[in-house]
């Protein structure tokens, strides 16, 4: 039977890079249709920018803004921002490591002076962020990760205002002075992925490895993980109009993806599955636009409400899982849920010490005694026991 030369043709490469052209013309000629109404229909505009993409830096200066709900500036603030950027804070010297071996990858072919100026400004922007926050964001080992793509796709004020949301919202249990919140999401990345590929998920969880490999991807939003400025800025496209734990499911996608590789890794040594897993290479079988397209309907299929009524425990210093959309843009809770008492909360107790003598190498004997003398005193402290002892004393 012959061969279809239309076909052929598009798998040509010149034909695919038309293809991609003209899709990017009808996705400016959409969400220029969407920002002309008014007022905007941001549900619209989420849409494109999570599917689609925005195709270019001067579109999403425009856009995300908007995705985050941020109101125009109408007054010159820049003298309030000189100000927060020479302030100092605990994490100062911290930033200044950090901004030190920045932007190597978006500053490819710079002079040492263009980097420098523009290391210069990611500091400010990060400086004037925590000072902004008054106390409320703390800084973290991964945020100038964040910052660095908006600054190279904004410029240092659009930075700076847009890391200032982030920070409190998308972002908000980032930079608690802990990372307690964040730890507790992470193996949601299993459960997300067992809605994807059970088998694969089975294996990783017969490993008996905990997902701290998914850890950059959360905090970073991969921007530690995928180097060039075009494909990291498409993914912030689907996360500044997406549910906050949406990089968990971009994971699960780039996992599934790689099951093959994945599955090949015996399930019998927990130390290769996690080496597998942390080298993982994001775009190594999906475009940017596969892993956008791939993740949203992955979390319509299973959205992170759904996940957390079938988990087999629950979730105590994060506000990310609670996000709900206010009026258009993603919103999160300013504080966790208060504290559990009683036995479940001398049991919750006895599970964080458990996971950080076991993360501290200390054994399982040891996480093992911590939590049995943490069920026997949460027992002892009941009513009813108390009762039971002391007519067994009486008799």
């Amino acid at each position: 039977m012959p061969h279809k030369r239309g076909r052929r043709r598009r798998h040509h490469p010149i034909s695919k890079e038309q293809d991609l052209k003209e899709r990017d013309e009808e996705t400016l000629r959409l969400v220029s249709a969407v920002l002309a109404e008014q007022p905007v229909d941001t549900a619209a505009l989420r849409k494109l920018a999570a599917v689609r993409g925005l195709v270019n830096h001067p579109l999403r200066q425009r856009v995300w803004p908007l995705l985050l709900g941020l109101q125009p500036v109408e007054d010159d603030d820049s003298s309030s921002y000189e100000e927060q950027s020479c302030q100092g804070h605990r994490d100062s010297q911290v930033v200044k490591v950090d901004v030190e071996r920045s932007l190597w990858a978006f500053t490819d072919g710079w002079s040492d002076e263009a980097r420098g100026e523009k290391r210069r400004e990611l500091a400010r922007v990060l400086t004037a962020t925590v000072a902004n926050s008054g106390g409320r964001a703390c800084y973290y080992q991964g945020l100038h990760d964040v910052a660095s793509v908006l600054l190279m796709v904004g410029g240092e004020q659009l930075a700076y205002r847009l890391l200032c949301h982030l920070t409190t919202c998308q972002l908000r249990d980032c930079t608690r002075p802990t990372m307690d919140a964040v730890m507790e999401q992470l193996p949601l990345v299993i459960h997300i992925l067992r809605q994807a590929d059970p088998e694969l998920a089975d294996h990783i969880t017969t490993a008996g490895i905990l997902p701290y490999f998914a850890l950059s991807w959360y905090i970073t939003w991969f921007a530690h993980d995928v180097s060039a400025l075009p494909q990291v800025a498409r993914l912030f496209d689907l996360f500044m109009a997406s549910h906050p734990l949406m990089p968990l499911y971009v994971g699960a996608v780039a996992m599934k993806a790689a099951r093959d590789q994945l599955l090949a890794v015996g399930g019998d040594d927990p130390s290769e599955v996690h080496s597998a897993l942390s080298k993982l290479s994001i775009l190594g079988r999906l475009t940017t636009e596969e892993l956008a397209q791939q993740a949203v309907r992955l979390f319509k299929r299973a959205p992170a409400a759904k996940l957390l009524r079938h988990r087999d425990f629950e979730l105590h210093w994060s506000v990310a899982p609670a996000a709900k959309l206010e009026e258009g843009h993603w919103q999160v809770p300013e504080n966790p849920p208060p504290p559990l008492k009683g036995v479940r909360g001398v049991l919750r107790h006895a599970q964080v010490w458990r996971m950080r003598l076991r993360d501290r190498k200390r054994g399982w004997l040891a996480a093992a005694i911590v939590s049995g003398t943490a069920l026997v005193a949460a027992l002892l402290a009941q009513p009813a026991t108390i009762q039971l002892l002391t007519s067994t004393a009486s008799s």
